[in-house]
Formats: structure tokens, sequence, C-alpha cells
């Protein structure tokens, strides 16, 4: 009988604890996947004056030779819509042109990578 009761408190407890919020048990932080194809479907008026698809980013692609704090937050906040990439600020070497400059990888003259 009285284990019975012991056991029934204890639940109650665990209940207790649980409905308000406390952990007892140590909680590990799940990384957060990024959302993995990003298209840039901003600056459409000037897309369409040079016939240009919106860019596509991979980061699939990117992670396998970067880290995600090789570009965030320093060249891209981890928001959607805080980065208003164009491509002139790729071209002056903001956003995507920090890297894709012809000395890291490709230049931004080869449109097509991007633009699909």
């Amino acid at each position: 009988m009285n284990k019975r009761i012991l056991r029934g408190g204890l639940l109650l407890v665990l209940c207790f604890i649980a409905d308000i919020g406390i952990s007892i048990f140590p909680v590990q932080a799940v990384e957060k996947k990024p959302q993995d194809i990003i298209i840039f479907n901003n600056q459409k008026a000037s897309r369409g004056k040079a016939d240009m698809p919106p860019a596509r980013f991979s980061h699939s692609i990117h992670n396998k030779k970067l880290k995600c704090k090789d570009c965030h937050p320093s060249v891209f906040k981890e928001k959607k819509g805080a980065n208003i990439v164009t491509m002139k600020k790729n071209i002056n070497g903001e956003y995507c042109g920090k890297c894709h400059n012809g000395q890291f990888v490709w230049d931004m003259s080869a449109c097509r990578r991007c633009h699909v």
C-alpha cells in the first residue's frame, strides 16, 4: 500500500513539474537545419530588363566546404527578408560577392550558375 501511494505521489510531482515547464533532465540543443534551397526573388524589375530568372542558393552545396559561422551573421543575417541582395552589391564584394569574386571561387560573370 505504501509503495502505491509513493508511486502515485511521485507521478503527481512529475506531472506538476512537466506542467509548469521545469525540466529535471538535461536538454540538449537541437541544431536548426537551414532551408536548403533559397530563391532570391527580389529585384524583379531589374531582372525583368535583363531577362534573368531569380538566383537560387543551396545551403547543402555550400556546406560541403563551409561552416555556418563562415557566413552567418557576418555576411548574411539569419532572418528572412533581412538581406537585400543585389547584383551591384555582389559585384562590390557584399553578400555572395564576398567569396564569388574570382579569387576564392568563380566570379559573378557566370550568371547561369545561380540564375536558373
